[in-house]
């Protein structure tokens, strides 16, 4: 059996991922609980979680989210929807270079084995 030291890190990108999207959808919801659709809505997002800080600053950057003055922000549905569907069509690419490179790495191995007898 494994030791778990080296099953850990195998989960650390997911749990990462995971604490991730959970900080965005939270973000959302902040805004959505406060009306702030418009910018003429925005509101202060005074978080002190500094994942929650770096994701607002990434979803401002990606134009998710808009800041009409420091300080205030209101979400922008339209653009929050596009970044969400990028960001799903590069994970699945990436699960897809996973997959073929794990099948290759597997052909290899089924190959030297065979030829191997």
């Amino acid at each position: 059996m494994p030791h778990p030291v080296v099953i850990a890190p195998t989960f650390l990108p997911m749990i990462i991922a995971l604490a991730i999207r959970r900080a965005e959808r939270r973000i959302r919801q902040d805004l959505l609980d406060a009306g702030a659709v418009s910018a003429s809505a925005a509101v202060p997002l005074p978080y002190d979680r500094s994942l929650r800080r770096k994701r607002l600053r990434r979803l401002i950057d990606a134009g998710a989210v808009r800041e009409v003055e420091p300080g205030r922000y209101y979400l922008d549905e339209g653009e929050w929807t596009r970044y969400h569907h990028d960001r799903r069509r590069r994970g699945l690419i990436a699960v897809s270079v996973v997959v073929a490179l794990g099948g290759l790495a597997f052909a290899v191995a089924t190959i030297v084995s065979w030829r191997s007898n």
